[in-house]
Order: C-alpha cells, then sequence, then structure tokens
C-alpha cells in the first residue's frame, strides 16, 4: 500500500493480489471515488480527508499550529493515521514502543 501524489490529488494505491481481488464487492460499498488499474486499486482520498477535518474542526479537537504525538503500532490503522494527520498539515511526532510480540513483524 503506498500513497502517491497525482497533480496536487492524493490517492491511496492498493496492490491486489488473487484473494483480495475476490473481496472487491463488499469492500468497495465503503469507498466513494475509486478506480482499478492492472492489478491496483486507487483510492481517491480528497472526500475522506475533508470529511476527517471537518469533524475535527466541528468538534474544535485540535488547533493548526497543535504538534500532535501519535501512538504507532506499526499497522496499518496507525500508519494511516499519521498519514492522514500530515496529509491535513498537522505536524506529528511519532511514538512507537517496540515490545517484540509480533516476532518477525516486530
Amino acid at each position: 500500500m503506498s500513497l502517491i501524489l497525482c497533480k496536487n490529488t492524493f490517492f491511496l494505491a492498493i496492490y491486489l493480489d488473487f484473494e483480495e481481488r475476490n473481496h472487491f464487492p463488499q469492500f468497495l460499498k465503503n469507498i466513494s471515488y475509486f478506480c482499478i488499474y492492472k492489478k491496483y486499486l486507487f483510492v481517491y482520498l480528497e472526500p475522506m480527508l475533508q470529511k476527517i477535518k471537518s469533524y475535527i474542526a466541528q468538534k474544535r479537537l485540535l488547533e493548526n499550529d497543535n504538534v500532535l504525538i501519535t501512538g504507532l503500532s506499526g499497522g496499518a490503522d496507525s500508519m494511516a493515521l499519521l498519514d492522514i494527520m500530515t496529509l491535513l498539515g498537522y505536524r506529528c511526532i511519532a511514538a512507537h514502543c517496540n515490545f517484540h510480540l509480533r516476532g518477525e513483524e516486530s
């Protein structure tokens, strides 16, 4: 999975193996804007980023000059959180403690 910038527009590029292609219909129900090219799924991130930005502003959760300490497990969810907050313009500090609980993945 990688984040790419194309003409000032962010896309999430996900490589699909054969098994993942079988799960498309259920997975794509929650994605508004996407396209499939060869073995990659490209997800247009702007709608999601705008929703997150609006929610943060509406709830007054953060100020733009805040520095965020972002806890990272190293998994996809926490890495996506770090990427999203950075894309929204927040300065982030990544905090991670490796307890070697995942064997080789650690």
